[in-house]
């Protein structure tokens, strides 16, 4: 009697033991079940959200991946862009202040070769400037009025070129500079017979200009 009841508590625990190991597994199945339902349900939530943001016939939105990481080239690339120092050119050989300028016309008297006052400022400013641009020369050039034999103007042409050149050898300018020539009243200025046309036509005129 007394070993019939031991046997029948050890079934009893044993009974116990298997319902209790049932009972774990099931539980522990029920929470893996409900751990994959509520991943699922997370899925079908961002997939739904997904699906509001990409309303039916509207483009997908374009994702620029290159702005999310800088260009390591970038800067290179921009440095290899600057255009380059522009050299600069070599300057003339003959400066602005050294060109030849137009230099006006000194007048004379009728019948006379001597400089007047006007004249000797003008052979002043021309004399200067020879002595600073030593490698030019000037040709002067005697002409007069109509009135008069062709070869008495030439003879007076040449006394006022000459003239002009004694004054400007007389300031420094070499003479081996200076050329003369005389045109008479060969080459007016002024193609009329008058007074007026007369006074521009007894002159001095320079030639300005580097030796050829």
């Amino acid at each position: 009697m007394i070993h019939n009841r031991t046997r029948m508590k050890v079934l009893v625990c044993l009974f116990c033991f298997a319902m209790m190991v049932v009972l774990g597994c099931a539980t522990t199945s029920s929470q893996k079940e409900v751990l994959v339902e509520g991943e699922d349900a997370v899925a079908a939530e961002q997939t739904g959200a997904a699906a509001e943001a990409v309303k039916p016939g509207e483009p997908e939105p374009i994702i620029d991946e290159t702005l999310a990481e800088p260009d390591a080239a970038a800067p290179q690339m921009a440095a290899d862009e600057v255009p380059p120092v522009p050299v600069a050119k070599p300057a003339s050989t003959v400066s602005a202040a050294s060109e030849a300028p137009a230099w006006e016309n000194i007048q004379f008297d009728y019948d006379k070769f001597s400089l007047n006052p006007e004249a000797r400022v003008l052979l002043d400013k021309l004399g200067e400037w020879l002595l600073r641009n030593k490698g030019y020369a000037v040709v002067i050039e005697g002409h007069c009025d109509e009135r008069g034999t062709t070869e008495y103007n030439l003879a007076l042409g040449e006394r006022r070129a000459m003239e002009a050149k004694a004054y400007l050898t007389g300031l420094g300018v070499a003479a081996a500079r200076i050329k003369t020539i005389s045109y008479g009243k060969e080459m007016p200025l002024d193609p009329g017979h008058d007074e007026e046309a007369w006074a521009k036509n007894r002159r001095d005129q320079f030639l300005v200009e580097l030796p050829r």
